[in-house]
């Protein structure tokens, strides 16, 4: 137990299994393929906001001119696939600041000028077991107050069938509450009650909101769970901070400071591969600057700083108890 805590506790077990030892060449080009990958992945594969929904055209453009045989065809696969994109990575390394940032730039009318509705959803605050209405779910789950008659609903969520300036940013779609998002679906109607998670399958496929802007974060494993009718094809996985972010964060938080503790990270590589998570820059970098004169190594002595601090703060018998 790494964290001294001031109880005793009992031994829990950490799991350990064989796995197969790679050969030696094998090893080398998988050693070989990191680097490149990291060489080259601002220069080849770097995507800003404002190009996710252009290279998402480009890529249905290029599938439907291969898998389509009618000109009709390939309008319907480019409908359904250029307007919806995936965004994936691990936990912590930036997916939803990355679509506030989006979120920002629409308002500025920097990215998605026309758009005239938003709608920003947290999947994990949705509840999967109540039958609710598109514009329900719509307005509801983006914390929207509205109060509309009967009428004046079904007007609205028509008009918004038939918008193309409407985005929607489903945030965290690992973090639902149902399975059902690798099975297949039913049609919803616009204005009948559904289950959440056939809506979302709906919007996804876009029979329900057929010209909206969707955007869906995840982790990598549920996002490519999902039925392959409800897929993104254009996926666009976050990196997280490459050097030069990391250098211009670091000035931001250490000031004139910063250099001297980018030479004790630089010193120790088991700290500095963690740092293209941005949490794990921010933790390291202010555990450093105020142990400047200490052997901080391992991410475990971060973390124990850490703990320590709250301990100071809180009294361990305190935290976690109402109010």
């Amino acid at each position: 137990m790494p964290i001294q805590l001031d109880r005793n506790i009992e031994a829990v077990r950490l799991e350990m299994s064989d796995v197969r030892q790679p050969i030696h060449d094998e090893w080398q080009e998988e050693m070989k393929r990191r680097v490149y990958l990291s060489s080259n992945r601002r220069s080849n594969s770097s995507v800003t906001i404002g190009q996710v929904f252009d290279k998402a055209l480009e890529k249905a453009q290029l599938e439907a001119e291969v898998t389509c045989s009618t000109e009709a065809a390939k309008a319907e696969y480019i409908r359904r696939h250029a307007n919806i994109v995936g965004v994936v990575g691990p936990p912590g390394v930036g997916k939803t600041t990355l679509s506030k940032m989006m979120v920002k730039q629409i308002l500025m009318h920097e990215f998605l000028p026309d758009t005239e509705y938003l709608f920003f959803i947290n999947v994990k605050d949705i509840d999967f077991n109540t039958k609710i209405t598109l514009l329900e779910f719509l307005t509801t789950n983006s914390r929207v107050k509205v109060n509309y008659t009967e009428e004046e609903s079904k007007a609205l969520i028509t008009f918004l069938h038939n918008n193309p300036n409407v985005a929607i940013f489903f945030d965290g779609l690992d973090e639902a509450s149902t399975k059902e998002f690798s099975i297949d679906s039913h049609v919803c109607k616009l204005d009948g009650k559904s289950k959440p998670v056939d809506i979302m399958k709906n919007l996804f496929n876009f029979t329900l909101l057929p010209k909206a802007k969707i955007v869906v974060t995840s982790r990598p494993g549920p996002m490519y769970k999902l039925h392959p009718d409800y897929r993104p094809t254009s996926i666009f996985e976050v990196l997280g901070l490459l050097e030069e972010a990391k250098n211009n964060l670091g000035t931001q938080l250490c000031g004139e400071k910063y250099p001297a503790i980018k030479k004790i990270l630089d010193q120790q590589p088991n700290l500095a591969h963690l740092c293209y998570l941005p949490i794990n820059f921010i933790l390291i970098v202010f555990c450093l600057l105020s142990n400047e004169d200490s052997d901080i190594k391992t991410m475990t002595q971060v973390l124990i700083f850490f703990h320590d601090q709250v301990c100071r703060v809180v009294p361990f018998e305190r935290r976690g108890s109402p109010g």
